[in-house]
């Protein structure tokens, strides 16, 4: 029996390394065209997010209060209610949430991108699954092979997903879920 080896094993990965290599160029492509501010907002974003930054302001919250203790042998610049202090956090709070949530704006963007192509791709998928799952049936019908199980589910599956009929049905189970839930919002 001759075996059909698959093709080209090696053209299939370099097929691979060329579409990863495309994407790779679209996303640097989008970090040259994005403006200084935004990637000013990246960095400060990924400096924010870990875990010395953290410890940087802990430290430096309890070093001022620390150093301006009434009981130090020195006199302190911010005695005791530490008002100085207070301004400095209640200026620095709201300029970091800001920077905070324009950097989780700027990676939900990327986050919709990256799921939009995901959702190409598994579309791809599923036509080329449905072709073979065509194909299969085609040999089964020339070979005169009947299955031991109910070939409707096979039948069923021979059939494209309809993404717009999904999207419906979403909705649906959306708008029944907001009338159980009147927390949710649709």
């Amino acid at each position: 029996m001759a075996r059909h080896n698959g093709g080209n094993k090696t053209a299939h990965w370099q097929e691979i390394g060329l579409n990863v290599d495309a994407i790779l160029d679209v996303c640097r492509e989008v970090e040259k065209q994005s403006k200084l501010a935004g990637r000013v907002v990246r960095l400060i974003g990924r400096l924010l997010a870990m875990p010395r930054f953290f410890l940087f302001l802990l430290v430096a919250h309890l070093g001022w209060v620390v150093l301006n203790l009434p009981w130090m042998p020195w006199t302190g610049w911010d005695p005791y209610p530490f008002d100085t202090l207070t301004v400095i956090t209640a200026l620095e709070a709201p300029f970091l949430t800001l920077l905070v949530l324009m950097h989780q704006q700027r990676e939900q963007r990327i986050d919709e991108l990256r799921d939009e192509i995901n959702l190409q791709v598994s579309l791809h998928v599923e036509r080329q699954a449905t072709m073979l799952l065509w194909l299969l049936l085609d040999v089964q019908r020339e070979m005169n092979v009947t299955l031991k199980e109910d070939d409707k589910a096979l039948q069923h599956m021979t059939h494209y997903l309809d993404p717009e009929h999904m999207l419906k049905n979403l909705r649906q189970r959306l708008r029944e879920d907001q009338g159980k839930n009147s927390d949710y919002q649709l």
